[in-house]
């Protein structure tokens, strides 16, 4: 039963987060930026070899 609240509590805050998240645009596209930024940076980093990536 501890699972069921569980679950419902991080819906409500992740519900929260995306009504507040799109109040203001402007952090969406911060947060898109950033996680386009880090996806293409992180094969650079860790290197050419298939295997690695």
């Amino acid at each position: 039963m501890g699972q069921l609240s569980l679950f419902g509590a991080l819906r409500t805050v992740v519900a929260r987060d995306i009504t507040l998240a799109m109040r203001r645009r402007a952090d969406v596209f911060t947060t898109l930026f950033f996680f386009i930024i880090a996806v293409t940076l992180f094969p650079l980093g860790v290197g050419p070899d298939p295997e690695m990536l």
